[in-house]
C-alpha cells in the first residue's frame, strides 16, 4: 500500500523566509503536509513471508483437512510460519479468514485466491491500518488509514495509491480535503492549518500551485495565482488595515507592475522588483499625481521635480 519513503512534511522552500518592505514580514506559510505514507505493503508482506500449499489432503469439497477428517476450514493453519484461520477453495484462501505473519503483520477479511479481495483490515508491525476495500492484494475503492502517530486519511485507493476524493487530518489540527493523484494532492482543495491558516483551491504534486485564495488568521488574504507554494504570477492582496496591492508577483514578491493602495488612499501605480518598487510608475498623494523612475524602492526623478517621495511602508 504506497511505497513510496515517507518524507519531512514541512520542507523549507524559499517562500517562507520571505520579507516585503510594503507587506510586512510575510507569513511564513507551512508547506502543505505530505500525503499518509504507507511503508510496507500487505503485497510485499504476503511476498516476503508466503503461506505455501497446505500439506493435508483436502476434504470430499476441496477444503484443506487434517487427514482424519476434521474440517479445517475454520481452524488454524501454520505454513512457513505465518498462520491463516478462515475459508479456503482447494489450495487457496477464499472467503473469509485472518492470517498473522511472523513480523506481527496482520490481515483480517476477505480473500480471493489467496489474495486480499473485497473488505477487510490490515495492521502492520510499525502501528499503521488499513481498512476498507482491496483488490488482489491491493487497497482499492474506499477507505481508512491510520498511522502511528494519528494522522488519518480517509478516501479513495487505487492499486495502493491514494487516488480519487480524499481528507488527511493530522495530530496538530491540520487537514485537507481534497483531490489526489498517486499519492499526491493534486487538483482542487482545501487545506486548513490549526493557527486559522486557510487556503483553497488548485493543487500540482503536493505543492500550492494554480489558482488559489489563501488566508490568514490576522485578515490578510491573498487571490490569485501560485507556484510551488508562493504567490507567482497575476494577484490580488488585501490586508486587515486597508492596504492591497493588485499586480504580478514572483516568488512571494511583487515582481513587474501592480498597483499598491494605502488606507489612506495613497496609491503607487508602476513597476516592481523583487518586493521594491523600480523603474517607471506614478504615485497619487492627497489627489496629487507624481510621475518618476524609482530604484529599489526610492524615487531618483520625477516629472514635477520634487523631492523624493517619502510614504510609511507599514
Amino acid at each position: 500500500m504506497g511505497n513510496h519513503p515517507q518524507r519531512c512534511c514541512y520542507e523549507v522552500y524559499p517562500c517562507q523566509v520571505t520579507k516585503e518592505p510594503l507587506d510586512g514580514v510575510a507569513q511564513r506559510q507551512p508547506k502543505p503536509l505530505c500525503v499518509v505514507g504507507l511503508p510496507l505493503s500487505f503485497t510485499q508482506v504476503a511476498e516476503e513471508t508466503p503461506v505455501s500449499e497446505p500439506d493435508c489432503p483436502p476434504d470430499s469439497r476441496g477444503r484443506p483437512s487434517d487427514g482424519r477428517g476434521c474440517d479445517m476450514a475454520h481452524d488454524a493453519l501454520l505454513c512457513d510460519s505465518a498462520e491463516y484461520t478462515g475459508e479456503w477453495s482447494g489450495k487457496k484462501r477464499n472467503g473469509r479468514g485472518a492470517q498473522v505473519w511472523p513480523s506481527g503483520a496482520r490481515y483480517e477479511g476477505e480473500w480471493l485466491n489467496d489474495r486480499a479481495n473485497g473488505f477487510g483490515r490490515y495492521r502492520h508491525p510499525n502501528g499503521y491500518v488499513h481498512e476498507g476495500q482491496w483488490r488482489n492484494g491491493k487497497a482499492h475503492g474506499h477507505g481508512k488509514y491510520t498511522s502511528a502517530d494519528g494522522s488519518v486519511f480517509i478516501g479513495q485507493w487505487e492499486d495502493d495509491m491514494q487516488t480519487g476524493d480524499g481528507e488527511e487530518e493530522w495530530p496538530g489540527g491540520d487537514r485537507f480535503k481534497g483531490s489526489y493523484v498517486m499519492n499526491k494532492k493534486h487538483g482542487q482543495g482545501v487545506f486548513e492549518w490549526a493557527d486559522g491558516s486557510r487556503y483553497e483551491g488548485s493543487f500540482r504534486h503536493n505543492d500550492i500551485a494554480g489558482v488559489g485564495v489563501y488566508t490568514w488568521p490576522d485578515q490578510r488574504v491573498f487571490t490569485g495565482q501560485w507556484k510551488e507554494n508562493c504567490m507567482d504570477g497575476k494577484g490580488f492582496y488585501t490586508w486587515g488595515d486597508g492596504r492591497s496591492y493588485e499586480g504580478e508577483y514572483r516568488m512571494d514578491l511583487k515582481h513587474g507592475h501592480g498597483v499598491f493602495t494605502w488606507a489612506d488612499g495613497t496609491s503607487y501605480d508602476g513597476q516592481w522588483r523583487l518586493g521594491k518598487q523600480h523603474g517607471e510608475g506614478v504615485s497619487t498623494v492627497d489627489g496629487v499625481l507624481q510621475r518618476g523612475t524609482w530604484v529599489n524602492g526610492e524615487l531618483i526623478a520625477s516629472a514635477i521635480g520634487s523631492a523624493v517621495l517619502e510614504k510609511p511602508c507599514s
